[in-house]
Parts: C-alpha cells; structure tokens; sequence
C-alpha cells in the first residue's frame, strides 16, 4: 500500500500517472491511497471513502494466473470470439480475445460447435481450444486502450473536414485516384511527408494533403470528486466561453468573466431585473446568469440500484454526469449529448469496446466516421465514449452519444462494469454478470 499526494497546483509526475487526480477550486488538498485495485479518497482526513477503481480486471487476472495450474496454459493463435457458455451462438457471445493473449485454462468440455474443446478462461467466458496452442508462459496480456507515457489518448489523431484521400502518396501530389471523405473525420496519426513543398499527412484510408487535416490535442478538461458534504452544496460548471459576472443590481461588471468548464460553488438563485442569477460563494457580490451554468444534481438512489451498486446519473438540461457508489456520489462532470436523440431512461451497459468506428448512416444529412476510444455501449448505437474532436463539453452537440473528455471517459471506463480483462478487446455484459446502471433524463430547474 502505498500513497501520495498533491500540494495546490502540483501535477502528477509520470510514476504517478496510474492514478487520475482532481482539483477542487478551493485548491483543497487531496490524498489518494490506492491499493489491490482499491482507490480512496481522503479529504482532510476525515472523510475516507473507497472508489473501487477497476477491480474486474485485476480479480480476472489474479484468478487466471492462481485458480488453476501454471502448466494449463494456452495462447491464442488468432483474435477469437468469447462465449457465456460453450455454444457457438450469438446470444451467448461475450467479447473478443486478442491474439498472443495467454489464459489459464480452469474447466475443459467438449460440445457442438467447436472442432477441439471448450475451455473456460473465466466465469462466464469460453474459447474454443482451435484457435490456441499450449504454451509455458505465464497467463497475460495487452490491457487496452493503452496508454503511453503519460498519454492521455491511445493514438494522436487527425480531424479532417470534407478531405480528399489518395492511397498513395505519388497520387496524393498528382492529384489523382482520389476520393472524398463526406463531413468530419478522425482517424489515427501515422506520419507526414513533405512534397514539392507540400505537406501530406497518413492515415489508415491513405494521404490527406495538410490544408484539409488537423492534428489534434487531448482535451485536458476533467471531472471533480465529490464529498459527503458536497450533497447539500449547490455545485456547477461554466457551460458558455465567457460567462460575464454581474453585481446585486444586474450590471455588468466590466473585465470580469470565468472561462468555459470552470467549476464553482453558488449560493441560491436571485432574480433582477427579470433574470434568474446565482452568487458566487467565494464572492458574494459576484452573479452569474443561471442560464450559463450547468448544476450538479445530486439524486437519490434509484429502486434498482443495489445499496453498493455502481451507477451513473446523466441530466441532458445540465448536461452534467454524478457517478455513484449506492447513495453516495462519487464524481461529477460535463457531457455533451444530443439535444433531442440521446435516449431518455434507465438501461444497464450492454458492452465495452476498447476502440470503435462510429460513423453516421448513408441516409443521414451530416456525416461522421471517427475513430473513438472507450466506448461503452447502452442501448444499441448509443454510447458513451471519449472525444478529442471538440471541447465543449457542456454543450449538447453529439449525434445522440454522450460525449467524454479523455480523462472521464477513462475514468467511466475503468469504474463501470462489466470492466475488460487484459488480452481482451471487447467485453459484453451477461446474465450473471450484469452492466453497471446508467440513467439519462431532462429535468430542468425548479
């Protein structure tokens, strides 16, 4: 066990970079302690409270390395499907294993639909023995999405906008054997090269001359922990550029704003001169417009939520995210759903996707063909997932996903269930072990 902790302003260095850090506005110093997958937060040292980060994958990993003997060990030849039980059927498919990926074989069977036999890798999770062979190394594999050096994204991408693609770069400076890519794009980096005085840029579809590719940066932006004490405050996020503060008469005070994603601490609403106004707590005389914040709404636990439960509370009116350990709330952040086609309900997660393609429909008026990491399916084509194509989130902007800043989206991922075991790719949820509870609603202020 082992902790650390950060001054006011301090950054995590890069020995630290396996723990997410969130800063109050107040500069409130935090101490997190994290130890066999278990992370707490201690606030001034008297509130202590465990996150369980990622527990599946590191129970996953301890079971297949300790439950059975070292010997019955197999690797994977090829990526292959995962069963529930041993059938080769769709309604019993788990995720994807990938290939070079090592497991311990716990339980073996012979049934239909394999040409060897079945071997259970996991609870609920079988492969069958053709796509493996035996192997003296010890269980393991790639944990995905992964990051390097501190990275906070798996690839550095690309953003294109109505972009033609040559597939080779003779073509691309000819001009010719080309092909446009419709509406906006995002796809992995994988170099440039300068031509005749141009610069090209590589993807996956071919070359993007420069003019009509940008190399985007990470959004930086990030969630803030939640206390005990915070349920009673009224919390909220800058959701506008450039929010103007206003004084006890409705005046515009001049050289004065806070800045888009800004995290504050209101006292309850005023109105003057018509409008609804929110004082800050830390400077009274200071109001903002009610209209440029979003609220933190803290909820009761739904029905059926289990008392310990994991859970996710999503406001599209706020455009707020409250994630929950049973009563208590966790963590909150913005999001940028759709204005209307985000789906309204309570629904359980139905798969993870360490990486996926999301693009638009032919039919659609705007297209889209984005490579998105951490993608947590709800219903359907409807996620949650990280983006590095805009940063404003707060916004309702989406196409009907719920839209995460890099950081956030990791930390969803890793918290959720059902959560990816190394040497997987892909995980779905199963009866037995269900997803976590994620609800969406609009409710708007009283």
């Amino acid at each position: 066990m082992f902790s650390m902790s950060l001054a006011p302003g301090e950054k995590p260095g890069a020995a630290q970079s396996g723990l997410l850090y969130y800063r109050r506005p107040d500069e409130l110093k935090l101490s997190f302690v994290r130890f066999q997958g278990c992370a707490s937060v201690i606030s001034g040292g008297a509130f202590a409270l465990c996150l369980l980060m990622p527990t599946l994958a590191v129970k996953h990993a301890a079971a297949n390395t300790a439950s059975a003997p070292a010997k019955d060990v197999v690797k994977m030849k090829t990526s292959s499907k995962v069963f529930s039980k041993p059938k080769r059927h769709w309604k019993y498919d788990r995720g994807t294993v990938l290939r070079k990926s090592r497991f311990s074989v716990l339980e073996r069977t012979k049934a239909r639909g394999c040409r060897g036999e079945w071997l259970r890798i996991a609870k609920l999770a079988w492969i069958c023995s053709k796509d493996t062979k035996p192997t003296t190394e010890l269980p393991g594999g790639r944990v995905l999405p992964r990051l390097k050096n501190g990275k906070l994204l798996p690839y550095r991408y690309v953003v294109t906008k109505d972009a033609p693609v040559y597939k080779t770069l003779d073509d691309a400076v000819a001009e010719t054997n080309g092909e446009m890519l419709p509406g906006i794009g995002g796809y992995p980096y994988r170099g440039r090269k300068k031509r005749d005085g141009k610069r090209y840029v590589r993807i996956s579809k071919g070359w993007i001359p420069s003019t009509n590719a940008k190399l985007v940066r990470a959004p930086k932006f990030k969630g803030v922990v939640l206390t005990p004490a915070d349920r009673n405050k009224r919390l909220g996020f800058i959701r506008v550029s450039w929010a103007s503060l206003y004084d006890r008469t409705g005046k515009k005070l001049k050289g004065t704003h806070l800045r888009r994603l800004h995290y504050v601490e209101l006292l309850g609403p005023v109105t003057v001169r018509g409008r609804l106004l929110y004082p800050l707590k830390s400077k009274p005389q200071h109001l903002l417009l009610a209209k440029h914040v979003g609220l933190v709404d803290i909820q009761p636990k739904p029905a059926e939520v289990g008392d310990n439960e994991r859970w996710i509370d999503i406001n599209m009116a706020e455009q707020t995210l409250v994630a929950y350990q049973g009563k208590h709330p966790l963590l909150t952040t913005l999001v940028s759903t759709a204005r209307t086609v985000t789906p309204k309900g309570t629904f359980r997660i139905e798969r993870k996707r360490a990486f996926a393609r999301m693009k638009s429909k032919p039919h659609y008026t705007n297209h889209w063909d984005v490579h998105t990491p951490w993608v947590i399916s709800i219903k359907g084509r409807i996620a949650m997932h990280g983006v590095y194509w805009h940063n404003e989130f707060g916004t309702a902007r989406s196409h009907g996903c719920v839209n995460l800043s890099p950081i956030d989206a990791k930390w969803v991922w890793d918290w959720t269930e059902p959560a990816l075991p190394p040497g997987w790719s892909r995980i779905k949820s199963a009866k037995g072990a269900p997803g976590s509870v994620v609800r969406i609603r609009r409710q708007k202020r009283l």
